[in-house]
């Protein structure tokens, strides 16, 4: 097949947001794919360099015969994800880049067959008083307003229930200015949001996602989700506008849309889930349940869900909790080891005549230990299991996991498979997912609060050692850091 042609801009330059999608596509020999250098991209600490980065990217497609731009619209109008919360922009202002990046595609369509996929965010509201990621007043009034926001959506839902006292209590707590302040970021985030519909339906970006990052039931962030996907309907943009819980794993859910695209056939796949019950629970961070986010994130990555297993190109092994997502960053409960789901994943992979995808969201932010071990100790083929994911929410895990795997699966169709560098990426997500989240992060924390490299490397080093051996791939060079300076995310280099 002719080479593909994918240029990305990235939310940020954390190793899921700037990296994992790299890997994903380096699967497949027959792809290449163009990101801007990192250091041009935004962190916790620095915003994007925005003219920079159009500028690499009107070079790029001025050079280059681009295939398809995958574009996080919050890099190239608030600077990435982070400044989107708390950039002091005026609407105008933002208005402005806007026009920039439309003026710079449109033209370019002129010229070439362009298909432009992008992704923005609707605002979160953190339920706590951590402004690590968020305006300076969160470390004060986050809590507070969480519970404004929730309260004053579910009081319109339903106005009979007795909510309006808190409420009042609520709103008395929070200084006028920090509250209006707060509305007032939102509504400009919300109106920017709403103009990338029109350039939906004038076909300047060829298919849209609105990612809704950490959600309650209830919310600002749920009204206005519920606000877009209206004006979707209104607009008949089904088909090419999508409102997506998550937000970390989309550019690797649209990199694998396109390369799907590309083969001219949706391959098909069917979900199994280690507990029955646990496709209807809701997830941590999420307002859906697993089996609706299993759905989301299938039909994102351009693949189908099959009827049955016989119709399937590939088995999706969803492993969920019985009842509760625990979460491992946060210890909110113990998660009890559950000898019969895992039981039932060893016995799925060892008689599945179709590749394996394991998704891991038994726990928030990292994998079962007792799975992994099973997965690694039990003389399975491990040439099956074509994806392993654990990462933080459900839909991070669902989204890498069913990348990751339908890349695979892509190259091995279209002649392009490139096994080491598959055995580098399936590293890189036990190594992080299960080994540094669901062990090392907490044996850090108990030590110290600080990003400890030096501590990093001591203990989590081993792992990689010794799970390289177990899938017979040789390490001629490892770094492990902290790329934002906390112990929340860690970046494993091969």
């Amino acid at each position: 097949m002719e080479k593909l042609k994918i240029a990305l801009i990235p939310l940020d330059n954390r190793p899921v947001s700037y990296s994992l999608p790299v890997q994903i596509a380096q699967l497949n020999k027959n792809i290449n794919i163009f990101v801007p250098p990192r250091e041009l991209i935004g962190g916790l600490t620095h915003n994007t360099n925005i003219n920079e980065v159009l500028s690499w990217l009107n070079n790029l497609l001025n050079n280059e015969n681009i295939d398809n731009v995958i574009c996080s619209l919050d890099s190239i109008i608030y600077g990435g994800l982070i400044p989107s919360r708390r950039s002091p922009d005026s609407e105008e202002t933002v208005k402005n880049r806007v026009e920039e990046f439309k003026k710079l595609i449109v033209e370019y369509k002129k010229r070439k067959n362009l298909k432009v996929l992008a992704f923005s965010s609707i605002m979160r509201i953190s339920n706590n008083n951590y402004n690590e990621e968020e305006k300076e007043y969160w470390n004060k009034y986050g809590e507070l307003i969480f519970k404004y926001s929730y309260l004053t959506h579910k009081i319109s839902e339903f106005p009979e229930l007795d909510d309006q006292k808190e409420l009042n209590q609520v709103f008395s707590q929070i200084p006028e200015e920090i509250l209006v302040d707060y509305i007032e970021t939102r509504q400009r985030n919300f109106n920017i949001n709403k103009l990338y519909l029109d350039f939906a339906k004038d076909k300047i970006i060829d298919y849209m996602v609105f990612s809704q990052d950490d959600t309650a039931k209830y919310g600002f962030n749920v009204q206005e989700s519920k606000n877009i996907r209206a004006l979707i309907d209104e607009q008949h943009l089904e088909s090419t506008v999508n409102v997506q819980t998550g937000a970390d794993e989309i550019p690797s859910d649209l990199l694998t849309r396109c390369i799907t695209e590309s083969i001219g056939k949706k391959t098909s796949i069917y979900p199994v889930f280690s507990v029955e019950s646990g496709k209807n629970v809701v997830s941590r961070y999420e307002n859906r349940t697993i089996e609706a986010s299993v759905i989301g994130q299938t039909s994102l990555c351009g693949a189908k869900i099959a009827n049955a297993p016989e119709n399937a190109d590939i088995l999706l092994f969803v492993h969920t909790p019985v009842a509760t997502q625990n979460d491992h960053c946060m210890n909110i409960h113990t998660e009890m080891e559950n000898i019969g789901a895992v039981n039932f994943c060893i016995s799925t992979i060892k008689n599945s005549k179709i590749p394996v995808i394991i998704a891991d969201v038994a726990c928030a932010n990292g994998g079962d230990n007792l799975l992994v071990r099973s997965l690694l100790g039990n003389g399975i083929d491990l040439s099956k299991i074509y994806s392993y994911a654990g990462w933080n929410t459900t839909g991070n895990t669902l989204g890498s996991a069913i990348s990751i795997g339908l890349s695979r699966y892509c190259a091995e169709k279209t002649y392009g498979f490139n096994p080491e560098n598959f055995k580098k990426l399936f590293l890189v997500r036990l190594a992080d997912d299960w080994a540094y989240q669901t062990i090392i992060r907490q044996k850090i924390r108990a030590i110290t609060s600080e990003a400890d490299t030096n501590l990093l490397a001591e203990e989590l080093k081993p792992f990689v050692l010794n799970l390289a051996q177990k899938i017979n791939l040789h390490l001629s060079e490892l770094s492990l850091s902290f790329p934002w300076n906390r112990t929340f995310e860690v970046e494993i280099d091969l």
